[in-house]
């Protein structure tokens, strides 16, 4: 049986919320192109990957004394976390290219 420390028990519920979103999105998935699909389902699992596998293995395996390797462990989920962030955003301009959609930063206004 594992210590179970008070800063990673979040992982239960969490999964639990990981369920029901993935159940959730199954109409979603299927209304998307395939390339779509395939980046949406990669940023979901680098995101998950980062938040939920790499925060129990810093729980399980190093706790809160090896702060070396938990510091470690936080910087490697962190990059997943926000790898996955970043493969979201991106699934989402290229969506919004395949369907013509303008994106436009700054002033609307034409330049005279």
């Amino acid at each position: 049986m594992y210590p179970v420390d008070q800063w990673w028990v979040w992982i239960v519920p969490a999964l639990v919320f990981v369920a029901v979103f993935v159940l959730g999105s199954f109409r979603l998935l299927a209304a998307q192109t395939q390339q779509i699909r395939r980046l949406m389902i990669l940023a979901f699992g680098l995101f998950v990957f980062g938040a939920i596998v790499m925060e129990t293995v810093g729980g399980v395996v190093f706790g809160v004394d090896n702060l070396l390797e938990a510091e470690v462990t936080a910087a490697i989920e962190e990059f997943f976390e926000m790898s996955g962030v970043v493969a979201y955003i991106y699934a989402m301009l290229v969506l919004l290219w395949l369907l013509n959609a303008g994106v436009l930063f700054g002033d609307p206004r034409p330049r005279k």
